[in-house]
């Protein structure tokens, strides 16, 4: 108590410190503050001044410019070129108005006449070129030059005749004077304004540092060029020592204000510490001796010591209370458990198990039912507590629940888990009330239900909920993949149509030609990568064909050191004789980057990956199960010695969705578009992984007797077209400028057509010229179906090509392929279109696709 007491007299002590400072403070800011202002109302006359100053002494320069272009002599002179009579009547001008330099030029802007003083030891060069912008902005245009000299200043006019005062008709020419800022020219500047002058640059105005000094009024003077832009700043410098006096006078009063508060702080401190030091040893004698009789003098005063000496006292009266009431409770506890034992063969026969706890959890009585359930004897369960026998999981919520029971909360109904003696988990259900005596509670009464086999059909049916769930999400990712494809193809499309442009524009053997194939090769995989996404979502084809997987991991492994990184070492063994298998390349090579990427991240240290292949036969095992459709297999192990994963994960590794990455590093769709790809392929892929050790995935597809259909390149042709007018029908305008382009460099004649029902317009419009249609699918206005359809009304012998970078699945929804047309998945490679234009065109039938 001695001890709090001191301590809040210590707070008061610093609180008032603290509120000497905050209005020290606050006089300080508004100080400051007044300063600012007063300074600031200064710097903005000194500025009119400034400026005032320099107008007065621009003013002999602006009136030789004024005066001497409304002359018909000077007119007269810009006809002639009269150079006596310049140098009569211009040249000794330049001293009467201080000038140093003067210009004339004639309407077509060129030099006619120039004249300087002995300051100059050139003509300056002025942007003749843009004299008509510069008067259009300002009849008397005022700017500035630097030249080797120093910076000069220019006023110009244009030339009028002496009748023409307001400048009305059309320039005569042209008349520039200027001054060159001499040092001894700034000094009158500066001396006039009783100012401090320096000529900056933008790179020292920049590069200036702030003063706070109150003393010195600072500020920048802009010097323009002749486009308005900064040639120079003259920085002004004054000074105002009532300042620094101003502020020596508050400095002296801030001091004394500060002496003031230390002063009052220390009488402060001194009467506190001797008014509550007696007071204080009485109560702590009190406290310490465990006696009411110190304190009982001064509970008599009427002061806040005397208020504490009361509570004393009204504290060894409860006391004393308290002690009376525990002897009470272990009274009625035992006359509790008399009575208790009237009612237990009403129990022990009970199906339900029935509990009796105290407040702090120990057990008072359990019927034989709950000794049965759990396994346990009642000896052992006096040792025990609740929560001992709760599931580790529901150990902190059950103390939760315990907790607001015991302070009154009505809880009629609950669940939770118990463990018995063997380790088995029990799910219950049950009820609980509580017990009295008198206000205070002394046992609580449980009566729980076993609902286990409840509890088990209830996981079932989440189970097929979640199953469900997951075919929804499933949806989701067909949905965004068709859409994400369709805007992903026409990009690509545009690349690749633009690449193969500058293709053409190339020679063969041209160095450039290596870097664009480069191009090509980087666009065709980024739309299988999209072709997987839609594989994975049931919402593209797959386009199956014989080929011999050894040379496809051999051809991919040189991709796959770019992905997994120089500290990551990787080793490929493929078995020595070719393993055909009925595949999609682009699939192939998804699943092994997929599995790459997968293999890197689990290495972070580095390591080693491992790919092998070899042929396999399926026992008759294997075959029972339904999943084999095939008794030879090749077989494709991926083996990585990364951190492995436990038997939780491995057993969801190919869940969408899931992943064990931190946010942002994962999708979890990696695996799963491995384990959909397989599935298209009519194979199946298994993992075993050991935590610390690594992981091998191993992937089997089904053997065939067929030779590998080799890849065939095709080379464009620039030459297919004689001429003839193709529509070309594109909403992208990227994609339709790409295409028209390489068609029109292919010898064809172009119309475009930028939506649906621009598509028939221009049709109606040129019908008979137009040889063949090339139409997006999905477009504005009306699709590529609807065109269709409208035109062979007018035309049946129309001839078609549709396009799109939406699925084959999508697009059969809207287009029954027949013989009249053709459709190309975007993104559109421009030989094969050439190619199949050139087809259609020498047909002399209905085309098929």
């Amino acid at each position: 108590m001695f001890k709090y007491i001191q301590t809040k007299l210590v707070f008061l002590i610093i609180l008032t410190i603290l509120i000497f400072m905050a209005i020290f403070i606050a006089m300080k800011s508004f100080e400051n503050k007044r300063l600012g202002l007063i300074h600031e109302n200064i710097t903005y006359d000194q500025q009119s001044d400034f400026d005032k100053t320099i107008n007065f002494k621009g003013e002999p320069l602006k009136f030789f410019a004024y005066d001497y272009t409304i002359w018909d002599d000077m007119v007269n002179f810009v006809r002639t070129k009269d150079k006596r009579w310049a140098e009569l009547n211009l040249d000794t001008s330049l001293n009467t108005f201080r000038a140093d330099v003067l210009l004339v030029y004639n309407p077509d802007l060129s030099l006619i006449y120039s004249a300087k003083t002995e300051n100059l030891k050139s003509i300056p060069v002025l942007p003749s070129d843009k004299f008509k912008t510069l008067f259009e902005n300002n009849k008397f245009p005022h700017f500035f030059e630097e030249i080797p000299e120093g910076i000069i200043e220019i006023r110009g006019a244009t030339i009028h005749s002496t009748t023409d005062i307001e400048r009305k008709s059309k320039a005569k020419g042209y008349f520039f004077v200027g001054r060159l800022w001499t040092k001894e020219y700034i000094s009158e500047i500066s001396t006039i304004t009783n100012s401090s002058l320096e000529i900056m640059s933008q790179k020292d105005l920049n590069n200036k540092q702030e003063s706070n000094n109150y003393s010195q009024i600072v500020f920048y003077k802009t010097l323009n060029k002749w486009d308005n832009t900064p040639l120079k700043y003259i920085k002004v410098s004054q000074n105002f020592p009532i300042f620094s006096e101003f502020q020596r006078l508050s400095f002296s009063q801030y001091a004394l204000f500060i002496i003031f508060s230390i002063s009052i702080l220390l009488i402060l401190g001194f009467f506190l510490i001797k008014w509550v030091n007696k007071p204080l040893k009485v109560i702590s004698k009190s406290l310490t001796e465990n006696s009411p009789e110190y304190v009982r003098e001064l509970s008599k005063e009427k002061s806040e010591f005397g208020h504490i000496a009361r509570l004393i006292l009204k504290f060894f009266e409860q006391k004393q209370n308290l002690l009376n009431e525990i002897i009470e409770h272990k009274n009625t506890a035992i006359a509790l458990r008399e009575s208790e034992e009237k009612y237990h063969s009403l129990v022990d026969n009970a199906y339900d198990m029935i509990q009796s706890l105290s407040p702090d959890g120990k057990f008072i009585f359990v019927n034989p039912s709950w000794l049965k359930t759990m396994g346990y004897t009642w000896e052992e369960l006096q040792k025990m507590n609740i929560m001992d026998v709760i599931c580790p999981d529901f150990k902190t919520h059950c103390k939760n629940m315990f907790e607001q029971i015991l302070a009154g909360k009505q809880l009629k109904e609950f669940e939770t888990c118990l463990l018995t003696k063997n380790g088995e988990k029990i799910f219950v259900e049950g009820t609980v009330s509580l017990r009295y005596s008198g206000d205070k509670i002394i046992a609580s009464q449980c009566i729980f239900r076993n609902i286990t086999e409840r509890k088990k059909n209830e996981e079932e049916r989440k189970k097929l909920e979640s199953q469900l769930l997951q075919s929804q999400k499933m949806e989701a990712i067909g949905l965004l993949a068709g859409g994400v494809a369709h805007d992903f193809n026409n990009i690509l499309s545009a690349i690749v149509s633009y690449t193969t442009l500058t293709q053409m524009k190339l020679r063969n053997d041209d160095p450039l030609n290596k870097y664009l194939e480069k191009i090509l090769s980087l666009s065709e995989n980024a739309s299988n990568l999209t072709k997987s996404l839609l594989t994975f979502s049931r919402k593209q084809v797959t386009k199956l064909a014989p080929v011999d997987i050894n040379i496809i991991i051999e051809a991919f492994g040189k991709l796959l050191l770019r992905i997994i990184g120089e500290d990551i070492k990787l080793k490929v063994i493929t078995y020595q004789e070719p393993l055909i298998v009925m595949a999609d390349k682009s699939q192939i090579e998804q699943v092994l980057m997929n599995l790459a990427t997968n293999a890197r991240d689990a290495m972070p240290k580095g390591g080693e990956i491992l790919i092998k292949t070899e042929p396999i036969e399926i026992n008759n095992i294997f075959q029972s199960c339904g999943v084999i459709t095939s008794s030879k297999y090749v077989k494709i192990s991926f083996s990585d010695t990364g951190i492995g994963m436990s038997e939780i994960t491995k057993d969801r590794i190919f869940e969408p969705f899931y992943t064990t990455k931190e946010v942002g590093k994962g999708t979890g769709l990696g695996l799963a578009i491995v384990y959909g790809i397989i599935k298209e392929h009519k194979g199946f892929i298994d993992v075993s992984s050991t935590e610390g050790k690594g992981t091998t995935f191993n992937i089997h597809l089904p053997l065939i007797d067929k030779e590998a259909v080799p890849e065939q390149k095709q080379f464009l042709n620039i030459n297919y077209g004689t001429g003839e007018k193709l529509l070309l029908g594109e909403d992208d305008s990227e994609v339709r400028e790409g295409l028209k382009t390489i068609l029109e460099e292919s010898g064809y004649h172009i119309i475009e057509a930028t939506d649906g029902q621009d598509i028939i317009d221009k049709y109606n419009k040129y019908k008979d010229e137009i040889s063949l249609i090339i139409s997006d699918l999905i477009m504005p206005q009306k699709t590529g179906d609807l065109v269709y359809g409208e035109i062979k009304q007018l035309n049946p012998d129309a001839k078609f090509i549709f396009i799109s970078g939406y699925a084959e699945e999508h697009i059969k929804n809207r287009l029954s392929l027949n013989d009249n047309l053709t459709f190309m998945n975007k993104p559109i490679k421009p030989d094969e279109l050439i190619t199949k234009i050139k087809e259609i065109l020498d047909s002399n039938i209905k085309l098929s696709s």
